[in-house]
């Protein structure tokens, strides 16, 4: 449940971005890049806000992982909300 996805995800927040750089990132660059930086971004399952940093319009990040938004505050990654991403607030 939601409960032990949390929990998992706060335990590894801290290493998230390094424990999964060579996996998928390049793939989500290459994607991102069509994008307008100046959009107007909601990330669902936003994580740690690797990619919300890419945009310099309005952001918002939404995870289920209090820790994981606190590794995006730590990017300046700013409008961070906890929830569920099939129970959009």
């Amino acid at each position: 449940g939601k409960n032990n996805l949390s929990t998992m995800y706060d335990k590894i927040s801290g290493s998230y971005d390094e424990r999964y750089v060579d996996n998928q990132f390049g793939e989500i660059e290459k994607y991102l890049s069509a994008f307008v930086k100046q959009s107007k971004v909601l990330e669902v399952g936003c994580g740690t806000g690797k990619w919300l940093t890419s945009f310099s319009g309005t952001t918002v990040g939404l995870d289920l992982s209090y820790q994981m938004l606190i590794e995006a505050k730590r990017k300046n990654v700013q409008n961070l909300v906890v929830a569920k991403g099939e129970n959009l607030p």
